[in-house]
């Protein structure tokens, strides 16, 4: 008998799509999945309805004690007061209801520690 070469199949039928398939299985074998570790979420103390009161009490300060400084002081390189992280929103709003008691007894907000330097430092 003599030794015969197989010819490979002819493209576009369907033992030509079954020897590729082969193929490429074949390669994949070797190779483990690349995984990765997902953090879990952060649990949130805050829910979204609380977090829009939040929001309206921060902006109502804003509007009648004239606070606008401490939310700029908050939002520096943020877009705005509703990109803040929960955490952050709530020191905000802790922070400009100390400084309404402030207002209130006619105490300056830069004699009270609420205005800091907000400016690029250089490294």
């Amino acid at each position: 008998m003599e030794n015969q070469k197989k010819e490979p199949p002819a493209a576009g039928t369907l033992e030509a799509l079954a020897q590729v398939i082969a193929q490429r299985v074949a390669r994949r074998d070797g190779q483990k999945p690349k995984l990765r570790v997902v953090a879990a979420p952060k649990p949130s103390t805050i829910d979204n309805v609380t977090r829009d009161s939040i929001l309206r009490r921060i902006r109502w300060l804003r509007d009648h004690y004239n606070l606008g400084c401490l939310i700029d002081q908050a939002t520096f390189n943020t877009p705005g007061i509703d990109c803040l992280e929960n955490d952050a929103l709530v020191q905000l709003h802790r922070e400009m209801e100390a400084a309404r008691e402030c207002c209130m007894e006619g105490v300056p907000l830069d004699e009270a520690g609420f205005i800091r330097d907000v400016s690029i430092q250089d490294v």
